[in-house]
């Protein structure tokens, strides 16, 4: 007679196997949505939604630009210690030039994670292309953020239709 725990062991080999099984049979899908602003009367919440994302992605962009591209005496921050925790405010820069501290509304933290994610891709694309011997410069800042990782499909957005979306 098995124990508990054997029984425990057994049910979790099974649930693994089962899980296994169906995901050999799954495709990995991405899609790549251009939102369009002819519509913008019918939908003007998602686009102000949107365009707050947008503007919070620039400035977490930019303040991870910020903290790796201390003074050259300086060793930049390692990219795994970044976390999404550290980015509910973000100090940018106003039009005038002046630091300005606001706090990231429109990004969830899932959200915040893909714009973290990018950027680390974004240094890891330049370090190899700096390894393989080619003339790179450093990353530099951005006046306009255009993608964002959503990345829990039903929460973060969902595709209705052929020509619909929600976010």
């Amino acid at each position: 007679m098995a124990t508990l725990q054997e029984q425990k062991n057994q049910r979790i080999k099974a649930s693994y196997l089962a899980t296994r099984e169906k995901r050999t049979s799954q495709i990995a899908l991405t899609f790549v949505l251009k939102v369009r602003n002819e519509k913008r009367n019918k939908k003007a919440k998602i686009f102000d939604f949107l365009d707050g994302c947008m503007l919070n992605g620039k400035w977490i962009w930019n303040s991870l630009v910020a903290q790796t591209d201390k003074k050259l005496n300086e060793k930049p921050r390692k990219l795994n210690t970044f976390k999404q925790n550290e980015f509910k405010s973000v100090v940018h820069k106003d039009f005038d030039g002046n630091d300005v501290e606001d706090e990231v509304l429109y990004l969830k933290s899932s959200m915040r994670d893909g714009v973290i994610e990018q950027f680390k891709h974004a240094v890891g694309a330049l370090n190899a292309a700096k390894r393989k011997g080619l003339k790179v410069g450093k990353i530099k800042f951005k006046s306009e953020f255009t993608s964002l990782t959503l990345k829990q499909y039903g929460i973060t957005h969902k595709i209705c239709g052929p020509n619909s979306y929600q976010i």
